[in-house]
């Protein structure tokens, strides 16, 4: 039992270090902070997103959602245009 508590525990310390290490994406500063603020989608101290998006169906209960989600099958699987990209 503690040894399974140990390990858990590592592999937590070890996710919490990874996600805020420089690569994977740190608190943003100088030039980059200027940056973000300058951006049209930035404001009061977050990305806000151009068309509103809503979180729930106005006319379902969160019960109503989650059984939706886990007994239908999706009615998009496709995007319904062409998504623009560059080869890098």
């Amino acid at each position: 039992m503690l040894t399974t508590f140990t390990i858990l525990t590592i592999l937590a310390l070890a996710a919490y270090l990874f996600i805020n290490s420089a690569p994977f994406g740190s608190t943003p500063s100088g030039d980059r902070l200027a940056r973000i603020k300058r951006s049209p989608q930035y404001r009061d101290g977050s990305f806000q997103n151009i068309e509103p998006t809503d979180v729930m169906r106005k006319e379902a209960s969160m019960m109503e959602m989650a059984r939706d989600f886990s007994t239908s099958p999706p009615t998009t699987s496709h995007p319904n245009r062409s998504r623009p990209f560059a080869l890098i």
